[in-house]
């Protein structure tokens, strides 16, 4: 019976108490795409050429493709952006970037600054934002080359990944039976 306490006790302590996954994201032209998982490298390489690599493509029998209703699509943001129990993201960017042409740099910097409250809002319908920060930095050097640094904590408590799947299951699944 003892046992039985000690394994019901660690299985609601993992439920409940918050992991921090640490991501970093960087790129540049001289090393390329750097994934970062807790300081461990991710090898980028060996994913770029399984994503390259032309497989031999055999026909499938074709199969219909299903409408999604946008009204429980949306009934479904809804439900997961109206969510009290979201994982905490914190998140911190650099994004330098420059084109030939100065006006181009100057009207990519403007749009990408505009777009920022869109990708904020579009995040925070997954997750709490706690920090985010972006910071988009021109070059006027008369090159083409971007570069940037992506760092970000994601808190991640299995009960609240629990609860955002029975919600997307169960939604999501009303969207694709109505169809």
């Amino acid at each position: 019976m003892t046992i039985f306490a000690i394994i019901i006790f660690f299985i609601l302590v993992i439920l409940f108490i918050p992991l921090k996954i640490r991501i970093t994201l960087s790129f540049d032209k001289c090393s390329g795409l750097q994934i970062f998982i807790y300081n461990y490298n991710v090898k980028t390489s060996k994913i770029y050429k399984n994503l390259t690599s032309k497989k031999k493509k055999t026909k499938k029998a074709k199969e219909p493709k299903k409408n999604i209703n946008l009204n429980t699509l949306w009934l479904l943001l809804k439900k997961l952006d109206n969510n009290s129990y979201k994982s905490k993201l914190y998140l911190n960017s650099n994004i330098d970037f420059q084109v030939e042409d100065a006006a181009y740099t100057a009207m990519i910097y403007g749009i990408s600054n505009a777009l920022i409250p869109f990708i904020e809002r579009f995040i925070n319908v997954f997750f709490s934002i706690s920090s985010f920060k972006i910071h988009v930095n021109p070059l006027f050097k008369n090159e083409n080359s971007v570069s940037f640094n992506i760092k970000s904590i994601i808190k991640v408590n299995l009960a609240k990944l629990i609860y955002m799947a029975i919600i997307i299951y169960k939604y999501g699944g009303e969207a694709l039976k109505r169809a």
